[in-house]
């Protein structure tokens, strides 16, 4: 806890070389605490017999010099954002900013965390076998999601660039290219989900046919919607990018808050264990539909100023 600074300072440092177009230098610096940390948990662990202390030991000195690295590499001549003391400045539009195209991304990550309990709880009056089904398919759901998260990722500082030059057509080409190459991929997904995933459970279940069959049906209903929440992250995360913070605020909040928490609240009672398990796909849906009508004047929003800038 004492040293939790660090990590928070890593993933700032992260974020604005990627936003001033060095991710290779970003990729690169978080592979080496990553292998680094990987190396050195045995290391402590187990030759030096120091158990848990070792653990937290290799973590906190692979994020230590993982930070050092971001902080040489910014303040060196191949950045375009330097970092010195000299360049910090308390002015309030500034925090304002960032707080307000920050809280979105908060407001995602914590409804996430409420969500994920909330299932947890609904699951848990139907027996230690669903729980584990759940568990076990929430967790293969989040690892391909992991994908689409770092592809929009990559894809935010394009839109940021693009639309801050008033470059239309690189602003176009860019969310189209998005939009394919996420498709390709939920696709592939909901293919993967919907075909194998009785394989998948059985990987994790042990042979039991009560978590294997529970936990097939979660990854076919979420593999269905899979593809919608590909759209629904390009269309969240393009809106944050082109500084639309109330848009942004409202897609992040739907998804897992306002669509997800009235309905694993009152499907359960209606349908039982089914409503637990439709409740995040039904969520799914209707953010994607909100996405839709809140992309729709933007788009238009979008040609109106091209139309203006030309």
């Amino acid at each position: 806890m004492c040293f939790s600074v660090m990590p928070i300072c890593s993933i700032t440092m992260n974020n604005i070389l990627i936003s001033e177009g060095s991710a290779k230098a970003s990729m690169v610096v978080m592979l080496f605490g990553g292998v680094l940390n990987m190396v050195l948990d045995p290391v402590l662990i187990f030759w030096f017999d120091m158990g848990i202390r070792g653990a937290a030991i290799a973590t906190v000195f692979s994020q230590a010099l993982m930070l050092a690295v971001y902080v040489g590499y910014s303040s060196g001549s191949r950045t375009t954002v330097r970092i010195a003391l000299r360049h910090v400045v308390f002015e309030r539009a500034y925090y304002t900013n960032v707080l307000r195209l920050g809280l979105p991304m908060f407001a995602f990550q914590l409804l996430s965390g409420l969500a994920m309990g909330m299932t947890n709880t609904a699951i848990g009056r139907y027996g230690d076998a669903a729980v584990a089904s759940i568990g076990v398919a929430l967790r293969i759901l989040a690892l391909v999601s992991f994908v689409v998260f770092g592809f929009v990722k990559g894809f935010q500082p394009i839109v940021g660039y693009s639309y801050g030059a008033a470059d239309y057509g690189r602003l176009k080409e860019a969310i189209s290219a998005a939009l394919k190459w996420v498709t390709g991929y939920c696709l592939l997904v909901t293919a993967a989900l919907s075909f194998f995933g009785r394989s998948l459970m059985g990987l994790f279940s042990h042979g039991d046919p009560t978590i294997v069959q529970i936990g097939s049906k979660v990854l076919a209903f979420n593999g269905i919607v899979f593809l919608l929440f590909g759209f629904f992250m390009i269309y969240s995360t393009l809106f944050l990018a082109l500084g639309k913070a109330r848009e942004g605020m409202m897609l992040n909040l739907s998804r897992q808050g306002i669509f997800f928490i009235p309905a694993i609240l009152v499907m359960p009672g209606i349908w039982g264990l089914n409503g637990v398990i439709y409740a995040q796909p039904v969520a799914e849906v209707l953010a994607f539909g909100l996405a839709v009508s809140l992309f729709i004047p933007l788009k238009r929003g979008l040609a109106a100023e091209k139309a203006l800038s030309d």
